[in-house]
């Protein structure tokens, strides 16, 4: 028995379909691997990092406390019509007060920086450290009752120029290449 043409198609008879143009199948977008050379930072630098940043706002908390102290004395002394030494004490208010508030914003950028693991703050703690080292140095020569400050002030520096000159993860977390001069000196 053949099909007419006007004669719907039984259901039970095979059809012969015409090829269905294919759906493109979309999948779901899948996180990107973790890039191996990505550095992971150092456990020592964040914790530097974080106690310079607690440093940086402790001056600008001694800043803003420098400010607002001479600046309420000055206001007393003007209350009472020392008019000459109340804008003086305000002057020096803003004076002694803005150094701190200075280095606190400084030494919080740099604390960032080395959290973030940006060159230029490895580089301005290792040169900030022996600022502070030779000043430390200065102090033990000069005469004084105790040095227990002294010596606790110098090995502070050391420590940390140690850290971040010697300490191989922190050369690669900062992107330093090759051993440093002290590395060689220190096998030798």
């Amino acid at each position: 028995m053949q099909d007419s043409p006007n004669e719907t198609p039984r259901p039970d008879t095979p059809q012969q379909s015409t090829p269905q143009p294919e759906i493109p199948r979309y999948e779901t977008p899948r996180q990107a691997a973790p890039r191996l050379d990505r550095q992971q930072r150092p456990l020592g630098v964040t914790i530097l990092s974080i106690l310079i940043g607690l440093q940086g706002l402790g001056e600008i908390l001694i800043g803003i406390l420098a400010v607002g102290a001479l600046m309420a004395i000055g206001h007393a002394f003007r209350g009472h019509g020392h008019t000459n030494v109340a804008t003086a004490l305000d002057i020096l208010g803003w004076i002694l007060g803005i150094l701190p508030l200075v280095v606190g914003a400084i030494t919080l950028i740099i604390a960032i920086g080395l959290f973030l693991l940006k060159r230029w703050a490895y580089w301005t703690t290792v040169v900030v450290s022996i600022i502070f080292l030779i000043r430390q140095v200065y102090e033990l020569i000069q005469p004084r009752e105790t040095y227990t400050l002294v010596i606790i002030g110098t090995i502070i520096p050391v420590v940390i120029l140690l850290y971040l000159l010697l300490d191989q993860n922190v050369r690669r977390a900062f992107r330093l290449g090759g051993r440093s001069n002290v590395e060689r000196l220190a096998e030798t």
